[in-house]
């Protein structure tokens, strides 16, 4: 696995969401070559930013072996993560080295809607 920081965009004060989660791990797991993984970035630091994690920095997660893959029950790229569990968790999806789609109200998408993302980080982080 190769990991790279993503610090926020710019320092703001301290949120709540720091205080409560400032040693929360938030990652982005992709593929070698994920073609969303720039859209999925921008969109988990917009999400980030407003649900009050904008001082809390995330991680790109390169999955690059089925091994690494399995042991990590990863879904698909991009996948993300809070404290190793997948915000989009579907029990009935096999972990796979492949692109993951999304369900948006107009179908499928290689990354999750704003609305979506922001809900499931809420609900992960209890803010």
């Amino acid at each position: 696995m190769v990991e790279r920081a993503c610090p926020p965009a710019q320092s703001p004060p301290e949120t709540a969401g720091e205080s409560i989660m400032g040693n929360m791990n938030i990652e982005l797991l992709i593929v070698p070559g994920c073609p969303h993984e720039r859209a999925a970035a921008r969109l988990l630091r917009t999400a980030m930013d407003e649900v009050g994690l904008g001082s809390v920095d995330f991680r790109t997660v390169t999955v690059a072996d089925p091994e690494t893959a399995e042991r990590i029950g990863f879904a698909g790229s991009p996948t993300f993560s809070v404290d190793g569990m997948d915000l989009f968790q579907d029990p009935s999806r096999s972990t796979a080295l492949a692109c993951r789609l999304y369900r948006h109200s107009g179908g499928l998408a290689g990354v999750p809607d704003l609305d979506d993302l922001r809900t499931a980080l809420r609900a992960t982080t209890g803010l």
